[in-house]
C-alpha cells in the first residue's frame, strides 16, 4: 500500500494522457492546469483511514475486488 506522493514525470504523464484521450492536445491542457494549481505535488490524505478505521485500498485491488459488480 502506498502510503507517499510519487510524482510521474511531465513526459510521462502525456503520452500515457494522449493514448487514453486520443489527442496531446488535452493532455497538454491538463497538464498545465495541473501544475497551475499549486505548482507542486498533491499531499496524501489522511482522510479514508479516518473515516474507515483502515488504509485505503489501492485502485487496482478495489477494482478486482469489485468487478463482478460491473458485469
Amino acid at each position: 500500500m502506498a502510503t507517499h506522493w510519487e510524482e510521474q514525470p511531465r513526459d510521462e504523464a502525456a503520452a500515457e494522457l494522449t493514448a487514453v484521450f486520443g489527442g496531446p492536445g488535452y493532455a497538454g491542457a491538463a497538464l498545465t492546469y495541473r501544475e497551475s494549481l499549486t505548482g507542486r505535488p498533491e499531499e496524501v490524505s489522511p482522510d479514508v483511514e479516518r473515516v474507515l478505521g483502515r488504509p485505503a485500498l489501492a485502485f487496482g485491488e478495489w477494482a478486482r475486488d469489485r468487478a463482478d459488480d460491473f458485469r
